[in-house]
């Protein structure tokens, strides 16, 4: 056999061990996740009810969007620490919009969303420009953000919960269905499924996954390593915008809470969590979203579990904190 045959056979084995792999993963999470809901089942009268499983499926779907955002950036083996930051923060500021700004009050609800999404688009981007082109630590960078945008809100706000949600964003979050699904569960699913599309079957999917696995090697082959790096946050920036929406929609006026480390630290750790229980790790080039969106059901349905047992929120943070510790113990090892 040719040198380029024997290459070729090579490739193949490889990708049969990566899908290999990842179906074994998925059936983890399949099994974990049925054996879930039958322990919610016993503990939570209501669980099996269809108004519980619609609810449990949009407190899902909004965690599912913030761990799209987190994941896309795992996989280039870097972290967005401000991801929580960015979503609580562009939160208050479309409540302060959406109820305490003249000026925008008189345009349509859609110029304020548009704006909330540029804004995340900024931050996002601009985290970029620093790790892609400045070679800045990933770590530092978004940790210098969160501390920035803690600040920026403090500021905003003087400590005090401010505006609230326009009308026809509760409706949608609270009312609006497509066959009976609720409308935000319909829109993670279809991110979800356009976002595996585009990290399996397109050039720039395989270039997050080059960077992630060896970004020496992926510069060397001719892929533009800073700019993979600058649209991964760009990215995560708008999933930020989007689930702060969503979030918004649900509680109508934004709690502000802070942190000693910074404003959103609940949402960062399930940011977190949720892509390190679905597969992806924090070495890079590996992981699917579709592995994440599975996670983001199963990591809801632990939280359900632990509020119906009166766990609250120091139960849920200390869920969060042993499911990111645990899982990344057992991937490295399972690595060696």
């Amino acid at each position: 056999m040719s040198k380029a045959g024997i290459e070729a056979e090579v490739e193949r084995a490889r990708g049969g061990v990566l899908l290999s792999k990842i179906g074994r993963d998925y059936l983890i999470l399949l099994g974990a996740f049925i054996a879930i809901m039958l322990i919610a089942g016993y503990f939570i009268p209501d669980f099996w009810t269809i108004n519980y499983q619609k609810e449990l499926f949009r407190r899902s779907a909004i965690l599912g969007i913030l761990a799209i955002g987190q994941a896309i950036v795992m996989l280039t083996r870097g972290v967005d620490l401000s991801i929580g930051a960015s979503a609580m923060t562009l939160a208050i500021m479309a409540a302060i919009f959406f109820r305490e700004t003249p000026v925008l009050m008189q345009y349509p609800w859609c110029v304020t969303v548009l704006i909330i999404f540029l804004l995340g688009l900024v931050i996002g981007t601009l985290n970029g420009l620093l790790i892609g082109f400045l070679k800045l630590p990933p770590i530092v960078v978004t940790l210098g953000m969160m501390t920035a945008l803690s600040g920026v809100t403090l500021v905003f706000t003087k400590g005090f919960p401010r505006g609230g949600a326009h009308p026809l964003l509760m409706k949608f979050m609270s009312a609006y269905e497509v066959i009976g699904i609720p409308a935000v569960v319909v829109i993670w699913i279809l991110v979800t499924i356009l976002m595996w599309f585009i990290l399996r079957l397109t050039k720039f999917g395989r270039e997050v996954y080059a960077v992630g696995s060896n970004p020496v090697a992926a510069y060397k082959s001719g892929t533009h390593v800073e700019k993979i790096l600058v649209s991964v946050y760009a990215i995560a920036g708008l999933f930020a915008a989007a689930y702060s929406l969503f979030y918004l929609g649900r509680v109508v006026v934004p709690a502000l809470s802070v942190a000693p480390a910074g404003i959103g630290m609940d949402f960062l750790l399930s940011s977190l969590a949720i892509p390190v229980l679905g597969g992806v790790t924090f070495r890079g080039g590996e992981g699917s979203i579709i592995g994440v969106a599975f996670a983001s059901l199963l990591y809801s349905t632990i939280r359900g579990i632990l509020i119906a047992l009166g766990f609250g929120t120091p139960g849920i943070l200390i869920f969060t904190g042993l499911v990111i510790a645990v899982v990344s113990i057992i991937k490295q090892i399972t690595a060696r």
